[in-house]
């Protein structure tokens, strides 16, 4: 029997950060080095600034509120407010609500106050049709795009929710991943590449990042990009595959024509301009998490315990003997916000990487956020198993499951004190 998971998370893309030095840190050099939260320098053209402590203090902080603002779904009752598979969430500048309701393909529209308004799309393969919604973001004018991973087809939606063009974007191997959108309209795609030749045990190969004209054509090659970790075992003519549990991954975000990119290794993120150039270099100076053999254990009894009766002896021929990674990912996310901070999402240790996955109402996420100039703000606490999708300047829409695993999206005040 083969066995091919293919549940391979794609990290959100992360956003071009341009580290600059303020006059704060150009203050630093006569301060005490207890003192000293960042250092910059240059090296070769390309500003590098390395974080040692957050800037905010007791008294300066960020903060949800204690109850969420919005609240869209529902166990029970009218069918346009139970959600199913959601892949996103945005919130236009009208404030209306976009959710992008992967389980009935179609994006649903709802109004500022969380009423439903009307839905778009539905099964297929036509114009403003879906088989797999998977990537939703904001465009131009209040306008939305999509990313189809099945028909790996991007379609514009207008202001009024009406399907406007769509294209399809060609990949080796078929595989395609929608990275981000940049401020030009252009947008940055990867494409997954296994290398030549069969292997067994754990790997990682590389990943083509290109810039499509937002009609749809390629413009160039941005970069190439470890890609993420994979394992592969052949026997009998049967070969599975898989991504590594805690591996390594490749996360993006845009902000302006820049790409913010972080490849797991440490805790180092890469900014490359539009012709693929490094430019700068985030980096903070935390000490990497073990991997525990409890950690392994708990994430292996969680596996076995959600896979149906008839699998598990299957699951537990996978798990035997499994390479694991010696240490944690650093971070598990990255968000950019409407003033072009970067949130990025850090396990404070393994079990809560493990509860992000299987248990996600009883994990509080930490994010640490980083301003404009690279320097390390502070962390934010969001609430238990919610997960942002689209940061404003006062508000923080996402997705939460509450105790039932019914989906909601949900909207908290943003408290900047």
């Amino acid at each position: 029997m083969n066995r091919i998971q293919a549940s391979l998370r794609f990290p959100a893309v992360a956003v071009g950060l341009v580290v600059t030095l303020s006059p704060m840190l150009a203050a630093c050099g006569s301060e005490s080095e207890a003192s000293v939260s960042a250092t910059v320098r240059d090296s070769a053209g390309v500003r590098i600034i390395e974080n040692s402590k957050p800037q905010w203090g007791s008294e300066a902080t960020w903060r949800f509120a204690d109850a969420p603002s919005l609240d869209i779904g529902v166990f029970e009752g009218d069918p346009e407010y139970q959600l199913f598979r959601v892949r996103g969430a945005v919130r236009l500048s009208d404030g209306r609500i976009v959710v992008a309701n992967s389980g009935t393909h179609e994006l649903r529209y709802f109004g500022a106050d969380g009423t439903y308004e009307q839905a778009t799309g539905s099964e297929g393969g036509g114009p403003g049709e879906f088989k797999r919604i998977s990537v939703l973001r904001r465009s131009a004018g209040d306008s939305v795009i999509t990313y189809d991973s099945s028909n790996r087809r991007v379609s514009l939606f207008d202001p009024a929710g009406e399907f406007a063009r769509s294209f399809t974007v060609e990949a080796s191997q078929g595989f395609a991943f929608f990275r981000e959108r940049l401020s030009d309209g252009t947008f940055v795609m990867s494409s997954m590449e296994f290398g030549s030749g069969g292997r067994d045990g754990r790997f990682r190969d590389t990943a083509t990042w290109v810039r499509h004209a937002a009609e749809g054509g390629v413009l160039d090659t941005i970069h190439r990009f470890a890609d993420m970790e994979m394992f592969m075992r052949q026997s009998d003519g049967n070969v599975m595959i898989m991504g590594v549990p805690f591996g390594r991954s490749t996360l993006a975000a845009a902000r302006g024509t820049h790409l913010l990119i972080g490849t797991g290794e440490t805790f180092e993120i890469r900014e490359y301009d539009e012709t693929g150039a490094l430019v700068g270099i985030i980096r903070s100076l935390r000490d990497p998490i073990p991997l525990t053999d409890a950690d392994i254990d708990h994430y292996i009894r969680t596996d076995i315990d959600r896979t149906e009766e008839e699998n598990r002896s299957e699951a537990r021929k996978t798990w035997k003997d499994f390479p694991f990674p010696d240490l944690m990912m650093p971070y598990a996310n990255f968000r950019m916000d409407s003033a072009g901070n970067l949130w990025i999402e850090v396990h404070a240790d393994a079990a809560a990487r493990t509860a992000s996955q299987y248990e996600r109402a009883s994990y509080a996420a930490q994010w640490h956020v980083f301003d404009p100039d690279g320097q390390w703000l502070g962390v934010v606490e969001a609430p238990a198993g919610f997960r942002p999708t689209d940061i404003g300047a006062d508000y923080v829409l996402g997705t939460w499951l509450d105790e039932l695993d019914v989906e909601h999206v949900q909207m908290y005040e943003l408290v900047k004190s």
